[in-house]
């Protein structure tokens, strides 16, 4: 898995920085940089956009009641997409602009997750009706310990 991390952050840049000389060589430096604030534009419009909707959807979900996996998914694609939107670059630029489409962001979470769940064992507990409510009276006594040095005391000090 560390050689397979290793191989993307040493491909991908490489593959990035061919990507552009071939469409600077084909349209320009100017349009190509503008071609990558614009689609940094619009990819932060549409996350901002979509992230608040994925909010309100889990807000919704949790005022129902209900667990907001859906939401935590689509919250997780949307980060991916962000992460990607921020590196320099064509090819991370497209995939996270089509990890913004909804129908697609959800077909790929829902891979990942699948493929996580085959990997991952994860235990779930739910808080019963037994831990709410419910006051334990005491009382409590500070006991001075005698032989406890007082605060502040260094033993490079004399």
């Amino acid at each position: 898995m560390a050689w397979l991390i290793l191989a993307l952050l040493i491909v991908v840049p490489l593959v990035e920085l061919a990507i552009l000389i071939k469409v600077g060589g084909a349209i320009g430096l100017v349009p190509t940089i503008l071609m990558l604030v614009g689609m940094a534009g619009l990819g932060t419009v549409l996350l901002r956009a979509q992230g608040r909707a994925a909010l309100r959807s889990a807000e919704a979900a949790l005022a129902r009641g209900a667990m907001p996996i859906q939401s935590a998914a689509d919250g997780a694609g949307l980060f991916l997409a962000g992460a990607l939107m921020l590196a320099p670059g064509l090819l991370t630029d497209i995939v996270g602009l089509v990890l913004l489409v909804p129908p697609v962001r959800r077909a790929i979470m829902g891979f990942v997750f699948r493929w996580l769940s085959r990997r991952l064992r994860v235990d779930a507990i739910r808080p019963g009706p037994a831990g709410r409510g419910r006051t334990i009276e005491g009382t409590f006594e500070r006991v001075e310990d005698p032989t406890e040095k007082p605060r502040g005391h260094s033993p490079w000090r004399r």
